[in-house]
């Protein structure tokens, strides 16, 4: 789902990302929403001038083509279009393009039939297949992670697992039900799946543990899905440290009830002890957990679920699968409920914050542990604001503050 849009009225299209949509399949669209087409190309600026009109287009040179969106575009497209930034969304078959999109708290729809992990950990908001696809979500509302929709409050229908190629050879593709803000990017306590991923699993949280039915519903959701055209043996976690708590012991006990496949948290284990990954580059990372799991038994031509929260770089999850590939697995498929999301950077120096109303501090996104409902709290004076209320301020900061830069 969207992170920021209140109500979609218009859409910023980087036309020339498009190498085999024809100017008519456009139709559609333009009749609903006001729309800006972005070209270098003199012939497309031609076809698009003849058949839309000229207010529809914005011609510019290919070396400033390479930077859009830029912030002064950006304005721009407000202007002409008549809208706000929390009413537009960037649409792109380039996923540069919509990585400096994601700079501003607009939408951002991305049309592509791959996605690699690279991609990933920048993603924009709906990801489609093809373009009937993106159609059929502005008309429909389809497209979305799943797991963002429905601690939103909005429902599952329609609404994606993302599919992720983590490693060819082998075949690693990752499930990924939904993103990651950390409390460096700029959507930190602003995003609600992600302040519920990390109070449900900080221990010294009220809310911890608030989430485990929601999460293990989209576990066992992802998983029936894989099911319909995939046998699937068993299922397991990664691994915790050596005298650590597995903390999702009883979310795969239940999915062994409720899916019918075997617990594999026993076999699976933590061999040596190592240092957190948290802080550390990739190839650190990947080095810092070779050789710390091992797999008890054989899993000769099965199939095998491998289920983690948050996943920055992907080496550990590409270790376990190692592991696995070893013990003789056919497949790995592993799920997570989210992709950390990076670097995070603010198209402006100041950062909108939602403030607290009495001493005017940053307040935290918290959930209450018997409602599940969202609140800001400040951690100061204490004050609490529904979150409703700091949303809305947040929008109308987003939506004035491009233009106090002029």
């Amino acid at each position: 789902m969207y992170r920021c849009i209140t109500e979609l009225k218009a859409l910023v299209i980087d036309v020339d990302s498009f190498e085999n949509i024809n100017i008519c399949e456009w139709d559609e669209i333009i009749s609903s929403y006001n729309c800006l087409f972005l070209t270098s190309v003199s012939e497309t600026q031609k076809k698009l001038k003849e058949r839309f009109g000229l207010k529809t287009i914005l011609g510019m040179k290919e070396y400033l083509a390479k930077w859009a969106p830029t912030p002064v575009l950006h304005m721009y497209a407000l202007k002409a279009l008549n809208v706000q930034t929390t009413e537009l969304a960037y649409v792109s078959c380039n996923i540069l393009f919509l990585r400096r999109a994601l700079t501003f708290c607009s939408g951002t729809i991305w049309i592509t039939n791959h996605v690699g992990y690279e991609d990933i950990s920048t993603s924009p908001d709906i990801l489609c297949p093809d373009f009937l696809y993106f159609k059929n979500h502005l008309k429909l509302g389809i497209g979305g992670y799943v797991g963002e929709s429905i601690v939103s409050g909005k429902g599952d229908r329609n609404r994606l697992m993302v599919a992720v190629m983590l490693e060819k050879q082998p075949e690693l593709r990752m499930r990924v039900l939904g993103r990651y803000y950390s409390y460096t990017h700029y959507m930190s306590q602003k995003h609600l799946y992600s302040s519920a991923v990390f109070l449900n699993k900080n221990p010294s949280s009220k809310a911890f543990g608030v989430y485990n039915d929601t999460f293990l519903k989209l576990y066992e959701g992802a998983i029936h899905g894989i099911m319909k055209h995939t046998d699937v043996y068993g299922v397991c976690s990664v691994p915790p440290h050596l005298g650590e708590k597995n903390r999702f012991h009883m979310i795969l006990d239940q999915i062994e009830n409720d899916c019918n496949i075997k617990n594999l948290e026993n076999q699976f284990r933590c061999i040596r002890e190592y240092p957190k990954q948290k802080g550390r580059s990739s190839a650190d990372r990947q080095e810092n957990i070779s050789g710390v799991f091992a797999y008890d038994g054989r899993l000769d031509g099965k199939t095998v679920i491998i289920l983690d929260d948050v996943v920055t770089t992907g080496a550990t999850i590409k270790e376990c699968a190692k592991v696995m590939y070893q013990a003789g697995a056919k497949l790995v498929l592993p799920i997570v409920l989210a992709v950390n999301q990076y670097p995070g950077n603010y198209w402006s120096s100041e950062q909108p914050d939602v403030l607290c109303p009495k001493c005017g501090m940053p307040m935290k996104l918290l959930i209450n542990s018997k409602t599940k409902k969202f609140f800001y709290s400040c951690t100061r004076c204490k004050t609490v604001k529904d979150f409703e209320v700091g949303w809305k301020e947040f929008c109308s900061t987003v939506n004035k503050q491009i233009f106090e830069t002029e």
